[in-house]
């Protein structure tokens, strides 16, 4: 379903010249019925008619107006425009090429980082005092008793951090939101309130196959808080503070009343 959609208002206006209101009023409301359904509006003159806000009687008048000036088609027992055809036909390869290039890009992320882990770099660590080299044991290794290999989980944080302090954002994921949103204002302006970056490449996804990418990073960015706050201590500890701050309190107020 698209949500939005451009108007040349020059054609438009070519296009309708000579119309009157209602043929004007049903043209507009059928083209945009075409747009949410995606080319797939059914040639229902009682639906229809209800769309427009009109009788029956006036909308089929109405109809053969606008199929007699070739405005409109009917064609499988749906309505079609041939402007709105091919303009759906643009926005569906668009998106469809920008989501499938956001998977990609994202699936090549994930791909890279596990390859950096398990790529045999080796860990030290120590057991019993004595170091041990530690490497990713393979899946089909046989199982061998005290062996020194030793299976390390990749810890990685949520959002790797830059010099900055900010999370640290691929070159590939500016790239693609430059081609997705025509520049990188607003994955700039993402990165300033700490969203990880894979959080930001399932957003980039999710905009590639919105008719408006940027109305809705707009929203994102508005309704994005920020990563949670981490608390330096916990709740019980919070309350020992406080409870003996009081006593200490209480213990001064003493004192100045002896």
């Amino acid at each position: 379903m698209v949500n939005y959609y451009t108007v040349d208002l020059a054609a438009w206006n070519d296009g309708t010249y000579g119309f009157s209101y209602e043929e004007e009023h049903v043209y507009r409301k059928l083209c945009e019925r075409i747009y949410e359904k995606d080319d797939h509006l059914l040639d229902d003159d009682r639906d229809s008619a209800a769309l427009c806000k009109m009788s029956l009687r006036r909308y089929r008048k109405h109809r053969q107006t606008l199929l007699d000036a070739g405005k409109i088609m009917v064609s499988d027992g749906h309505i079609r425009n041939e402007r709105c055809t091919a303009e759906l036909q643009k926005i569906f390869e668009k998106s469809g090429k920008a989501r499938d290039k956001a998977e990609k890009s994202h699936r090549k992320r994930r791909q890279n980082k596990k390859k950096k882990t398990v790529s045999g770099q080796k860990k030290s660590s120590k057991n019993n005092g004595t170091e041990v080299a530690t490497a990713i044991a393979p899946a089909d290794a046989p199982a061998v008793a005290n062996s020194e290999l030793v299976i390390v989980k990749e810890e990685t944080s949520p959002s790797e951090k830059s010099a900055d302090g900010l999370p640290e954002y691929p070159t590939s994921l500016w790239n693609l939101a430059k081609e997705v949103l025509g520049g990188a204002g607003q994955l700039g302006q993402l990165r300033a309130k700490c969203m990880p970056a894979d959080d930001a490449a399932a957003l980039l996804a999710r905009a590639a196959a919105h008719p408006a990418p940027d109305k809705l990073m707009g929203m994102a960015i508005r309704d994005y808080e920020g990563p949670p706050p981490k608390l330096s201590f916990s709740r019980r500890e919070a309350l020992a503070e406080k409870a003996q701050l009081m006593r200490e309190i209480r213990a001064e107020a003493e004192f100045w009343n002896d």
